[in-house]
C-alpha cells in the first residue's frame, strides 16, 4: 500500500514538473537580437550610413513642427469620434447627422494624411542619396514601419523585451 502511494506521489511530482516546464516560455524567444556593439541600434530607423548630428537636429525640429501642426486636427478628429458615438447611441439615430459627421471625419483624416506625407517628403530632402537608398532597401514606408507583414503591426520597429506575446 505504501509503495503504491509512493509511486502515485512520484508520478504526480513528475507530471507537475513536466507541466510547469512546458508552460514556461522559451528563453530569448520573441526578443530582438542583442546589439553587436555600442553603436548598434542607435541609428535612425537602422539606416546606414547613419545620420549626422545636423541631420538628426533638423529631423527632430521638423518632427516637433509637424506635431504642433497636427495636434489640433487630431483633437478635432477625436471630438468627431465622440460626436459619432453620441449620435449612434441615441434612441433614434439620425442617419443624415451621422453621415455628416462621418464626412467631416474623412476630411480631417485626409488633411492629416496630407500633412504626414508632406512631413515625410521634407525628411527625405534632408537625407543623402545613400541614406534614402538604404531606407528604401529596408522596405520602409513613411511612418517608419512596414505596413504589411510586420509581426507587431502598428507598434513600429521597436524591440519586444519579453513582454506580451512572442513572435517569430
Amino acid at each position: 500500500m505504501r509503495t503504491k502511494l509512493g509511486l502515485a506521489l512520484v508520478a504526480l511530482l513528475v507530471i507537475g514538473t513536466v507541466a510547469t516546464a512546458v508552460s514556461q516560455p522559451m528563453k530569448d524567444r520573441g526578443k530582438m537580437p542583442r546589439a553587436a556593439g555600442p553603436e548598434q541600434g542607435r541609428e535612425w530607423m537602422g539606416i546606414t550610413p547613419p545620420l549626422t548630428p545636423e541631420q538628426t537636429e533638423k529631423i527632430s525640429a521638423l518632427r516637433i513642427d509637424h506635431q504642433k501642426e497636427t495636434i489640433d486636427l487630431r483633437a478635432d478628429l477625436q471630438k468627431k469620434r465622440l460626436d459619432l458615438r453620441t449620435l449612434m447611441m441615441a434612441a433614434e439615430p439620425d442617419q443624415k447627422k451621422i453621415n455628416a459627421v462621418i464626412e467631416e471625419m474623412g476630411a480631417l483624416r485626409t488633411q492629416l494624411q496630407k500633412q504626414r506625407v508632406s512631413h515625410w517628403l521634407k525628411v527625405q530632402k534632408i537625407l543623402t542619396p545613400e541614406q534614402r537608398a538604404a531606407l528604401k532597401a529596408r522596405g520602409l514606408r513613411f511612418g517608419g514601419m512596414k505596413r504589411w507583414g510586420h509581426p507587431r503591426r502598428g507598434q513600429g520597429p521597436r524591440p519586444n523585451w519579453g513582454i506580451g506575446p512572442c513572435w517569430k
